[in-house]
């Protein structure tokens, strides 16, 4: 018995291999009974008692760009006071400042995030480094003294309690974007 060559058993295979696949690429029917109720099904809309969705019905499906680069302090404030304010760890994390970390470090960096995350936001600024003069002489601080080298977060310590707590995460910039760093 000779063994069938390469390209001949692909082509054999491939129409297999298609046919197990057509189930797992079924359409999902928008289908809209005569109430007004709107249901997504894998079956033909009138074998579900319903017909076809008019297009304006149906969800489209448009793909939410999600910028992790803050170009400026102002947009990193701004993405990191909404993270805490849905309480989103991974959004925290997403601003963070990971080059250089091991495994270990990784996990215990995010349980600090899920704490800042979990607690009610009161306020958060960016902290600037006060240079000291030297006494007896005229000063000009240096033209770097105006950005910011952290930001401070207070938030309160527990759900609905008046103690608060006050976390300074440090700022880095890199690939001309502003992160966070513990």
């Amino acid at each position: 018995m000779s063994r069938p060559s390469t390209g001949r058993l692909a082509a054999w295979l491939l129409p297999v291999l298609w046919a197990c696949a057509a189930p797992a690429m079924a359409q999902v029917n928008t289908c809209l009974y005569a109430d007004g109720t709107i249901v997504y099904s894998d079956k033909a809309c009138a074998s579900v008692g319903a017909e076809a969705a008019p297009d304006d019905l149906k969800p489209r499906l448009v793909p939410r760009y999600r910028n992790a680069c803050a170009r400026d302090v102002q947009a990193l404030l701004i993405e990191l006071s909404t993270a805490i304010e849905v309480g989103d760890a991974n959004r925290l994390g997403a601003f963070y400042h990971w080059s250089g970390q091991s495994t270990r470090a990784g996990y215990d960096i995010m349980e600090r995030l899920e704490a800042i995350a979990a607690r009610p936001l009161l306020d958060i600024v960016p902290v600037y480094a006060e240079p000291e003069p030297t006494p007896g002489s005229l000063y000009y601080p240096p033209l770097d003294a105006h950005r910011p080298v952290a930001v401070r977060i207070l938030q309160q310590s527990g759900r609905g309690g008046t103690d608060t707590s006050t976390t300074t995460l440090g700022l880095a910039e890199a690939a001309g974007c502003w992160w966070v760093r513990l």
